[in-house]
């Protein structure tokens, strides 16, 4: 005997056949913003504008934005970080290492953009992990959620190839020295690189000099993205000392006397020729001994759960008024 189906156990939009699929199917980009996807669905498909955002904040919006897109749960996961939860990464482990709801937002590379959507298609923005700064399909410089690069700034780093290079040494520390303490140090060099951009030593260095004069960056020009590019390498260079440094001073319980003048003197050696910061307000000894806390969830894991995690369970043991077919697959 069939069991009776529970009245409770509908999706009361679905059944009433209020939720159809769209007549122009949109594509997300990977990583892309829930934001940026619902506003380019809504703006090809003519929809009012707060529908789409109104219904991400009911249940079942997941198993209805399939039926709307025509895309399978799984196409909407795996492009969708914000529409993730645990459940899916323990369902699909290639989920893992992917930049997770918590990473970044900063603007796609344009050129990804036209070769995967229509060419009409609005700026579309995507979480990125904080090296994820150059598109290397493409090699341009895009930027991260701060070191911020729209759009339309957007520019090509080929004629720099240590550019690239040191983004692939980034991802290098990122593995041998994990995702948060790596985060922590190279924003620490950003600030310290930031400071020091306008000294002569600086100014004087050949290499930056070169990039410089590839990235055609004028010297009014500060705090542009096409200069953060030309003192990257050096960042990354950095970053990698004071991961060194910082490891140094937590396994040693007495520092010697010496410790800054050496870590000057490496400072000199490594990063920038010449370059031997002091003084009360040396942002190259803040960097050594700062504690700036960064969490490693930039990317999905199996780890422990997540704050967004929390969220999702307490949300699934509420009392619901009614449940979709298969149990609320979101």
């Amino acid at each position: 005997m069939t069991k009776p189906i529970d009245p409770r156990s509908i999706d009361r939009d679905i059944y009433r056949g209020t939720i159809r699929r769209l007549l122009v199917p949109v594509r997300a980009m990977p990583a892309e913003t829930l934001h940026s996807y619902l506003q380019r669905v809504t703006e090809d498909n003519h929809l009012r504008p707060r529908w789409l955002p109104d219904m991400s904040r009911r249940p079942g919006f997941l198993r209805k934005l399939a039926i709307l897109t025509g895309r399978s749960i799984h196409q909407l996961v795996t492009t969708l970080p914000e529409l993730r939860k645990r459940p899916h990464v323990l369902t699909w482990p290639h989920l893992i290492g992917e930049p997770s709801a918590l990473a970044g937002v900063r603007a796609a590379c344009r050129y990804c953009v036209a070769s995967r959507l229509e060419p009409s298609a609005n700026t579309v923005t995507v979480h990125a992990t904080h090296e994820r700064l150059v598109c290397r399909k493409h090699q341009r410089w895009v930027g991260s959620s701060e070191l911020q690069c729209l759009a339309a700034q957007q520019f090509s780093i080929a004629s720099c190839p240590d550019v690239l290079l040191a983004n692939r040494h980034h991802k290098r520390l990122i593995a041998q020295w994990g995702r948060g303490p790596t985060r922590a140090a190279f924003y620490d060099a950003v600030d310290c690189l930031t400071h020091w951009s306008r000294w002569p030593v600086v100014l004087r260095n050949p290499d930056i000099r070169r990039r410089w004069h590839a990235l055609g960056v004028e010297l009014e020009q500060t705090g542009t993205p096409a200069e953060v590019a030309t003192w990257y390498p050096n960042c990354v260079a950095l970053t990698e000392l004071v991961l060194q440094q910082r490891h140094q001073i937590v396994s040693s319980p007495h520092l010697s006397p010496a410790f800054m003048g050496e870590s000057r003197a490496l400072l000199s050696t490594k990063v920038i020729a010449g370059l031997r910061p002091s003084g009360t307000h040396d942002v190259f000894r803040y960097a050594l001994f700062s504690t700036r806390p960064e969490p490693d969830t930039e990317c999905e894991t199996l780890d422990a759960r997540t704050e967004l995690d929390a969220y999702w369970w307490a949300d699934a043991t509420a009392p619901r008024h009614y449940r979709t077919p298969e149990g609320d697959s979101d």
